[in-house]
């Protein structure tokens, strides 16, 4: 009812992380849809907590991701003059689908530490942990590949690009290359996000048990390789610890000390 009520046209811009976002949007305005334009946005900004526990973002980083529903270039444009006049960087991509899907490539990437408690440093310093984050990131590629989803260039996409491209040797090195190719790449990524653990860990360490919108991230990947044959056993592990967190009493991470964590 508020939709009808609304002036139009319009345009409505749609930041929301997740895949079905424009699917779910056109179902609640049904036949309302008439002159209302949608833009498919992503945020890249960098968002932790500060001393106090409030959350901040970092303004030398405010990055989004703009892509016409509609094919309405003049509405796309402006969107991004409005951003703009914000002082964000913005980049348009020509399919949101895409947009939608890299970014989820970007966000799942280091979720382990969602399981471990682990900041991004740690984690992947951590060869076991490294390990299971590369297997992680080539199976998403290859989902992505086999759904003709291009992944689009936006920010620290080309760093996961060339690490999926890494050799297995190197990945699963012990001796003192490895570790320090390892602590390269985690130094960089943790510098990217300000060594900031992700979201639901933190909710997690304050005890929250339900983690839905995380977990809906990597069942969307698993979902989606299974239509191709695909599979993400990561995904998969993660999917299922944090269902068993949000829905076992006698379970809970926050519970648990960081070895058993790290081992589960």
């Amino acid at each position: 009812d508020s939709v009808k009520n609304l002036k139009r046209p319009f345009t409505l811009v749609l930041p929301q992380n997740g895949v079905d976002v424009v699917s779910t949007a056109e179902r609640v305005l049904e036949v309302s849809r008439s002159q209302i334009t949608i833009v498919r946005a992503s945020f890249f900004t960098t968002v932790g907590r500060d001393e106090d526990g409030k959350i901040v973002f970092n303004k030398d980083k405010k990055r989004i991701a703009l892509a016409a529903v509609d094919q309405d270039e003049d509405a796309l444009q402006k969107t991004a003059n409005m951003f703009a006049q914000a002082d964000f960087d913005i980049r348009v991509v020509d399919d949101y689908r895409s947009m939608e899907w890299t970014k989820l490539l970007a966000n799942l990437f280091g979720s382990t530490s969602v399981v471990t408690g682990l900041s991004p440093e740690k984690a992947l310093s951590d060869p076991d942990i490294f390990a299971l984050e590369h297997r992680a990131l080539r199976d998403r590629l290859t989902i992505l590949k086999a759904n003709k989803i291009e992944v689009a260039d936006l920010w620290g996409v080309g760093k996961l690009r060339w690490l999926a491209r890494i050799p297995m040797w190197l990945v699963q090195n012990q001796g003192p290359l490895g570790r320090k190719f390892r602590e390269y790449v985690a130094g960089k990524f943790a510098t990217e996000r300000n060594n900031q653990l992700p979201a639901a860990a933190i909710q997690i360490n304050e005890g929250v048990r339900n983690v839905e919108p995380t977990n809906y991230y990597h069942l969307a990947l698993t979902y989606s390789g299974k239509e191709n044959g695909l599979e993400s056993p990561v995904d998969r592990a993660i999917q299922s610890i944090l269902r068993r967190h949000g829905r076992d009493n006698d379970f809970s991470l926050n519970s648990l000390q960081p070895d058993e964590r790290r081992n589960l």
